[in-house]
């Protein structure tokens, strides 16, 4: 709140009934039936001073951190409103609360030879963990393990005391922009060296927090449940998927070129291993993309890049939507876009030719300049975010920082905040079979509505990578964002509980609820052996990220389930 309360008292300044008012900047526009916020259109600093304004002024008591006060319309319930409130009351558990960070495995050198060596500790200037560059804090993907740790061990929560939970940062983000990542497996490595290593592990380290970026968490890249002794933890990551939503395999033995080290062109299957889901909003934690980053350091609005300003829901673009240049005919959803509003831009972008100039109210191309996107974004009142790889995007943030409404296209996707939060009342999902009627769909909804609700749960979304994580830092304050995600996500890990577990056995959430599974790994390896439904599988790793599941049947293991006519799929 320093910001926001120095700000006001600067403002206060100003007002004398003993001098002449200040000559008025620039002159409010006012058009008929527009909101207020319309009225300062033209007017830059009179805009940031009434959002910023309007950020904070609902009911909610000036002891909840600045960037919850506006959620209560926004949240599931009532009692979810006041679950959260309760937490950072006067002499409530917030106050109480604290976090530790275990590095052990940030440093280089894990691997299976040393996950039992002890690591250096946290707060040791000389490790590379406090020697990382722009590239590693601003990662759209890879930096929440980065800057997630660094923001908590400079809030009112961290603790090198004995704490009431401990965050595990995996470290998995490449040191240089080429470089790369660790294996997929390394998270058993991590988990081993914890366990052995922290006195506060206890028995089954049910209160450690482990921080992994990769495209399903836990799970290998393509969704294979390969470890179910790391399911049984905690997990914080983008991924979010949903309890009763579709099963998500990308086979990696189907990718166009077998086995290469980057499996981005695997085709999806359904039952090709074992339906163990990766995420489990129970005990696990959907954090946004790290797209909207504040830096004390002249900040912007997009990954500390440009000057950024509070979006406007004066808008002329009806929706926005790009499948991308990494896109194919595995991004099934995204493709299905194209080849309905955009047909010919794959062939476009194969024989380098020019695409049309962007027109009209509905944008949805196979690509957008990059010269063009961001003011597109700021444009656009609604904006598509489709499942491509894995369920997540970061586009999902791109809309959010820009005012857009998020549309989403994504069927296993649980949104990060879900579990507090009713999307419904700043979100438009879509399925399939609406993809010729978006335009009309669209049309039909309130968007002052959407977009206003989106503006109460617009700042957490961003994350302030300098700080505390409890005021604007940087230039959050004229950007609207009188604090960050901070505070809700230290919510989030007190009110997630521990899953039930063995040494050689979980409780997970499968296909038909929750089933024990037994297992057995091969941490050197990355092979598990594992055993639920009455069903046999080995998993094992295909390349650095990918794995590969075989079922046992008639007593041999093999490759099973549906990989015929796959979407992407090169016999």
């Amino acid at each position: 709140l320093i910001h926001a309360h120095r700000g006001a008292r600067r403002g206060q300044q100003t007002v004398n009934k003993h001098r002449k008012p200040p000559r008025r900047r620039c002159a409010p526009r006012r058009r008929r039936g527009q909101p207020s916020s319309h009225h300062t259109h033209g007017c830059p600093h009179m805009r940031s001073a009434l959002l910023l304004a309007a950020a904070v002024a609902d009911d909610a008591p000036d002891w909840l951190p600045a960037s919850l006060r506006r959620l209560g319309p926004v949240t599931r319930s009532e009692g979810h409103w006041h679950d959260l409130q309760d937490f950072f009351k006067p002499g409530g558990p917030s106050e109480n609360f604290r976090i530790a960070i275990d590095a052990s495995c940030v440093e280089d050198d894990l691997s299976y030879d040393t996950r039992f060596r002890p690591p250096r500790p946290f707060g040791d200037r000389s490790q590379p963990w406090w020697r990382l560059g722009s590239y590693q804090l601003t990662h759209p993907k890879w930096s929440l393990e980065v800057w997630l740790p660094l923001i908590v061990a400079r809030s009112r929560w961290y603790t090198d005391a004995t704490p009431n939970i401990t965050l595990v940062p995996h470290a998995n983000t490449p040191r240089t922009k080429n470089g790369k990542t660790r294996p997929r497996h390394a998270l058993g490595w991590c988990r081993d060296r914890v366990a052995h290593t922290n006195p506060h592990w206890g028995s089954n380290g049910d209160s450690f927090f482990f921080v992994a970026a990769s495209s399903r968490g836990p799970c290998c890249d393509g969704g294979q449940p390969r470890d179910p002794g790391l399911l049984r933890h905690h997990f914080i990551g983008h991924v979010g998927e949903r309890r009763n939503g579709p099963w998500l395999f990308r086979e990696a033995r189907f990718a166009d070129r077998l086995l290469r080290d980057s499996q981005y062109k695997a085709p999806v299957t359904r039952d090709t291993a074992p339906r163990i889901r990766c995420f489990d909003e129970r005990k696990d934690i959907s954090v946004p993309p790290p797209v909207f980053l504040l830096r004390d350091r002249g900040a912007g609005d997009i990954r500390g890049r440009g000057d950024g300003e509070i979006p406007s829901s004066d808008r002329d673009v009806l929706v926005l939507g790009a499948e991308g240049a990494s896109g194919g005919l595995e991004y099934d959803l995204r493709r299905a876009l194209t080849d309905y509003y955009d047909p010919g831009g794959p062939d476009r972008r194969k024989y380098n030719r020019e695409d049309p100039p962007i027109e009209g109210d509905v944008v949805i191309r196979f690509r957008v300049p990059k010269a063009n996107y961001t003011s597109l974004l700021k444009r656009a009142k609604y904006c598509l975010v489709t499942e491509g790889f894995s369920p997540w995007s970061p586009r999902l943030t791109e809309a959010v920082a820009h005012g857009c409404v998020p549309v989403f296209l994504s069927p296993l996707l649980r949104p990060p905040y879900a579990s507090v939060l009713d999307y419904a009342k700043f979100s438009v999902w879509l399925n399939e079979e609406d993809i010729p009627n978006i335009p009309a769909i669209l049309r039909r909804y309130d968007h002052a509505s959407l977009f206003e609700n989106l503006m109460r749960i617009r700042p957490l979304f961003a994350f302030c990578v300098d700080g505390g994580g409890e005021d604007g830092c940087g230039r959050g304050v004229s950007l609207g964002v009188p604090g960050d995600g901070l505070p809700f996500l230290v919510y989030e890990m007190f009110s997630r509980r521990v899953n039930d577990y063995s040494a050689t056995s979980s409780t997970l959430l499968t296909e038909g609820g929750y089933t024990s599974v037994e297992y057995a790994c091969d941490p050197e390896k990355g092979t598990c052996s594992l055993e639920l439904n009455q069903e046999r599988w080995r998993c094992a790793m295909a390349n650095r990220h990918a794995c590969m599941c075989q079922r046992e049947v008639d007593g041999v293991y093999r490759y099973v389930g549906n990989t015929t006519n796959l979407k992407g799929h090169k016999q």
